[in-house]
């Protein structure tokens, strides 16, 4: 699973609009699409906020990986919801 997929995860789960969820990452709208869509990479200074706002899911934020299956298996169950 690819960054901006687990962006819009994480953005779903947490039941954030993309207005909300852009605003509460210090971005703006349209960038969050792009970030959403894979057509940009985020900047250090938003990897941070998300890691800051979402401490839990750090790891997988940054590398897809974690030491907590039950973290994905809770996101991609929520997703399957949608």
């Amino acid at each position: 699973m690819e960054f901006n997929e687990r962006l819009k995860l994480i953005r779903k789960k947490e039941k954030y609009t993309q207005e909300e969820f852009a605003a509460s990452i210090g971005c703006g709208l349209s960038t969050l699409g792009h970030y959403e869509a894979g057509r940009r990479e985020p900047t250090q200074n938003i990897l941070t906020a998300l890691c800051n706002k979402f401490p839990e899911y750090t790891i997988w934020i940054m590398t897809g990986k974690t030491n907590f299956p039950e973290q994905i298996g809770a996101i991609t169950e929520s997703k399957q919801e949608d």
